[in-house]
């Protein structure tokens, strides 16, 4: 029996810049804080979907492991859709941790059909952010796919 291999093809229609993030807050506070400043509506999402009610009532009901802080699902992004047209805003954590990326606990995704926007002005205002350390664009990083979820 000969064997068939099917080669898909996926066409992307949309380009995208990747900033990564060095700060030393929460997720949810660094995107509170984008949103003041770009003028964005990032909202939590989760990957694998959303959680049913009764899964958010047995992660309540369970002990919480260090008592008073606060555990990020490792699934859980920050997403934005929907503010400005033609683009795409996602906050995440790098799914893989490479050496030289050590310094940037977020990653922020620009995703944007043409024409670019102006990337610059991008990071002045995400470096005018008293909770970023820095900010810098990595979309020209040779292995930003392996990183990029």
């Amino acid at each position: 029996m000969a064997r068939r291999r099917v080669h898909i093809e996926k066409s992307f229609d949309y380009h995208r810049f990747v900033i990564g993030v060095a700060s030393n807050e929460r997720i949810w506070k660094l995107c509170w804080e984008l949103n003041r400043e770009l003028g964005i509506s990032l909202k939590k999402r989760d990957i694998a979907g959303d959680l049913p009610p009764e899964a958010d009532q047995q992660a309540a009901q369970e002990p919480a492991l260090f008592q008073g802080q606060e555990v990020e699902a490792p699934g859980a992004y920050y997403e934005d859709t929907e503010s400005k047209a033609r683009m795409e805003f996602v906050v995440c954590t790098p799914k893989a941790m490479m050496r030289e990326l050590t310094a940037y606990r977020y990653l922020f995704i620009i995703r944007f059909s043409a024409p670019a926007p102006d990337i610059s002005s991008f990071l002045s205002k995400i470096q005018s952010i008293p909770a970023v350390i820095a900010a810098v664009d990595l979309s020209t990083f040779k292995n930003i796919n392996q990183i990029v979820p």
